[in-house]
């Protein structure tokens, strides 16, 4: 791989310094040609005022107010036509239509100023004097017309000035003689992803799909972390524990060894499902035998007679059942063929109906 050589090398440099220097001088022309309209505007403006002084002034006394007031004239026509004339160099330069209004303007600025300029050699008939005031009038409107123009033109030549500058500046970089090499170091490939190792005796985790794209690349598969062996303990000055002794009674399920002596347990107590809540936990903290609310209805029924059901619950010990509670048992004692229960809490009639003998 070669650069360019020194010749071309050079030769570009100056191709730059060329274009750089081409660039600088219509610049700078321009700036004069802005400065070169101004000052024959304004010798324009200062030749005209006289004669559009006289023109607006006249059949008024000299220095009245009128004749004071006949001097401002020429200077707003002028100002007016500079005002369109700067107007259209400036979109000009940015490549814009141009305005038919202040185009309408400015011509009317610049035939007033002329007309008022020669009415009064051509009042009498003086060529000599139309053609003598014709001039300051006819340049400012010539310029007025050639301005926009010469600026457009003049922004069209820095805008290829520019281009050819900035081609030449853009370096040529080196030829390869193999263009599938690249010129440029290459970054490392990236590296895949491992999983890590798994505990023996772990199963690999299945592969979920990617939940956003599916299938289209590899899914990462899930594994579990690995921990860290959990340190040993150390156990300082441990007192030797006692062997277990054996159990005495090994017929017996209910006798457990402590190492000291046998220790029976007790059998969990069976509630029966008509047993109100809480009803079971008061009987085992009691010494009492645990009844069924079935049964401690039957007692109540068989000492009393046929009750009504709030009269039952009243005699029932605490926790008192729930009246539906009663009314399950008094319904299924019914079913069941107890003659006691004629009327017990029941009316007589089909066996799920429950009678209102509370008020009993």
């Amino acid at each position: 791989m070669t650069g360019p050589p020194r010749w071309l090398r050079r030769a570009q440099r100056q191709a730059v310094k060329t274009r750089e220097h081409d660039r600088a001088w219509v610049v700078r022309m321009a700036h004069w040609g802005v400065r070169v309209l101004a000052i024959v505007m304004t010798l324009a403006l200062v030749f005209t005022m006289v004669n559009v002084q006289q023109f607006a002034a006249q059949g008024h006394p000299e220095f009245g107010v009128q004749w004071w007031i006949a001097w401002l004239l020429d200077p707003m026509a002028s100002l007016t036509m500079v005002a369109a004339i700067v107007y259209e160099g400036l979109l000009s330069d940015y490549g814009k239509l141009r305005v038919v209004w202040l185009e309408i303007t400015k011509w009317y600025a610049g035939i007033g100023t002329w007309g008022m300029n020669i009415w009064s050699s051509a009042a009498v008939s003086s060529w000599h004097g139309v053609w003598l005031h014709s001039i300051a009038p006819g340049i400012a409107l010539g310029l007025a017309q050639a301005a926009p123009r010469v600026r457009r033109h003049i922004a069209e030549i820095l805008e290829e000035l520019s281009d050819a500058v900035t081609a030449q500046v853009s370096p040529v970089g080196p030829v390869a003689e193999d263009l599938s090499a690249p010129t440029y170091p290459r970054v490392a490939a990236p590296v895949a992803w491992v999983p890590p190792s798994r505990p023996a005796g772990v199963p690999a985790a299945p592969v979920r799909d990617d939940p956003v794209v599916g299938n289209e690349h590899a899914s990462v598969p899930t594994s579990p972390p690995v921990l860290p062996a959990p340190e040993p303990v150390r156990v300082l000055d441990a007192e030797p524990v006692a062997d277990p002794v054996p159990v005495t009674d090994t017929a017996s399920p209910d006798v457990l060894a402590t190492g000291d002596e046998p220790v029976e347990v007790a059998p969990e107590p069976t509630v029966d499902a008509g047993v109100p809540a809480g009803a079971a936990s008061s009987g085992a903290a009691s010494d009492e035998p645990v009844t069924s609310l079935e049964d401690q209805v039957r007692a109540i029924l068989d000492k009393h007679g046929p009750l009504g059901r709030g009269r039952i619950i009243a005699l029932l010990p605490d926790p008192k059942p729930t009246s539906y509670q009663v009314r399950t048992v008094l319904e299924r004692m019914r079913a069941d063929g107890v003659p006691a229960l004629n009327g017990a809490g029941v009316k007589s009639g089909s066996a799920g109906s429950v009678g209102d003998a509370d008020a009993a």
